[in-house]
């Protein structure tokens, strides 16, 4: 019997090769041949990308990857290299000190964001000012930045770490507990303040046209997603719980809104007189947030039974 070629061997039907002669060795050559092919594509999945590329968690609303989207696309930051494999990413930036805290900053304040900062001096192998690598996660958008602080477009000392100031994706489809209340970003606060000046000048027939354009920038920046504004009195709700002691604030309405609540036995003495403390705090559509012993809120509320 003549020898086979190796695509004989694996087109052939009536396999006649003296090493496939079983059931057993045929299954196992099958498994071995069906591993090599997906090892192959494994290996393949993967080349360069031109821009800033990431991962979002299951479920993300748009809002919150457009806010991601913004944050690595930022117009300071040169985008030079950058490359896929598989389910995550990296890339290397080029920017100065302030843009590189640009960067970090608008990073900082987008929902489900975790930040993981190294500044390098020697151990840099990269070729940019800073550089990013980014995984899949199953509810955060993870981002691994490395500082080369061997550039000379890098001042070490004015580098600012910031805090993160962005809400959990996942406190989006669950009920908040005070502790775990949303906090305005500093885009939020600038926010609040240009459409409260804006409003003033309007009623006093001044033109606002400043005022009217950053909330219009600030808007677009922020997006949907964190596009707030103040509660009016009356439009958030108080609901009761089997718990004396416990309250659930609603948000009815399709906008994200921020309120003010104090809490019974946080008094401080400020001069002479014990004053309460005001937590400032905002929800989204149809968010609740639980409150322990809540003293008064801001603006006032009304209970779900006197709609």
């Amino acid at each position: 019997m003549p020898a086979l070629s190796r695509r004989e061997i694996l087109m052939n039907n009536d396999v006649r090769c003296p090493i496939l002669k079983t059931p057993a060795m045929k299954t196992h050559f099958c498994h071995l041949l069906a591993l090599l092919l997906t090892t192959s594509t494994a290996l393949s999945w993967s080349g360069p990308i031109s821009r800033p590329e990431y991962y979002a968690p299951r479920g993300c609303p748009p809002e919150a990857m457009d806010r991601v989207s913004k944050a690595l696309n930022h117009p300071d930051c040169k985008f030079l290299t950058g490359r896929f494999f598989s389910l995550s990413a990296s890339w290397e930036c080029s920017g100065n000190t302030f843009a590189l805290n640009a960067f970090l900053k608008g990073l900082s304040e987008c929902p489900g964001v975790r930040l993981h900062i190294s500044k390098m001096g020697k151990d840099y192998h990269g070729t940019g000012d800073w550089s990013v690598y980014t995984h899949m996660d199953k509810e955060h958008f993870i981002f691994h930045i490395k500082i080369n602080l061997k550039s000379e477009r890098i001042v070490a000392d004015a580098v600012k770490l910031p805090a993160l100031k962005g809400p959990s994706l996942s406190l989006f489809h669950k009920r908040l507990a005070f502790s775990e209340r949303l906090k305005l970003s500093d885009d939020q606060e600038s926010l609040l303040k240009h459409k409260r000046r804006a409003a003033k000048k309007r009623n006093e027939a001044i033109d606002a046209g400043d005022h009217n354009r950053n909330v219009h920038n600030l808007i677009s920046k922020l997006c949907s997603f964190g596009n707030v504004r103040n509660a009016k009195a009356k439009e958030l709700i108080v609901e009761r719980t089997d718990q004396k002691t416990v309250s659930i604030i609603y948000n009815p309405t399709k906008e994200n809104l921020v309120f003010d609540v104090a809490i019974k036995g946080e008094e401080k003495l400020r001069g002479s007189t014990f004053m309460s403390v005001a937590h400032e705090t905002w929800l989204p559509p149809h968010g609740r947030l639980f409150v322990t012993n809540m003293y008064w809120t801001t603006p006032s509320m009304r209970r779900a039974d006197n709609k």
